[in-house]
């Protein structure tokens, strides 16, 4: 039996752009239902002013610039609590998380929002999820959303970027919408 898809409509879609891997978070996107923009912003880090890095060669904003990271993580921090109203699910409305590369970059994101701007410890996402076991179910290499989007026709959303935290969040919300279509969870 297949996935209504019922709980895609609970769950918030993040992507985040960092220095490195682990490295600070400068750029985030949240997008829930039917690809509505909950977030979208960036601060400009000092690797992007470092023409020969990989983060100034490829990594594009869209959203709101903020003028220091303190108020970039607030105000992602504030938007996510925000949404606990309409994607908040059981006891404590808690937040599902589809990230892009949520291990390690989304988790990494609100590790730093937890440790630098105070995010409650019971705040985070609860559950982190990933499309990357969705794509091994199927039997999908699972390091690559934008191959699976060309390998099934699934139209990327008008504009997309890769490595722009908002049309990233908006794939990996398309590839998850696609993925629990297929996957017979019975």
């Amino acid at each position: 039996m297949a996935n209504t898809n019922a709980t895609s409509k609970k769950i918030l879609f993040c992507d985040a752009e960092a220095a490195s891997l682990r490295g600070e978070i400068f750029a985030a996107s949240l997008v829930g239902a039917a690809g509505i923009t909950v977030f979208d912003g960036y601060y400009m880090h000092s690797v992007m002013k470092d023409a020969e890095s990989w983060q100034a060669q490829n990594i594009k904003f869209s959203g709101t610039e903020f003028p220091e990271r303190a108020e970039f993580l607030k105000a992602f921090l504030e938007t996510f609590e925000s949404a606990r109203v309409e994607y908040g699910t059981g006891e404590y409305s808690s937040l599902t998380v589809c990230g892009h590369m949520p291990a390690p970059v989304e988790a990494n994101l609100f590790q730093q929002l937890f440790a630098e701007v105070g995010m409650g410890e019971f705040s985070g996402p609860y559950h982190l999820v990933n499309t990357d076991t969705l794509l091994l179910l199927a039997g999908e290499p699972a390091d690559s959303e934008s191959a699976y989007a060309e390998k099934f026709g699934i139209e990327l959303p008008s504009g997309y970027v890769p490595h722009t935290a908002l049309s990233d969040a908006q794939l990996t919300r398309l590839v998850w919408e696609h993925l629990t279509e297929r996957i017979s969870f019975s």
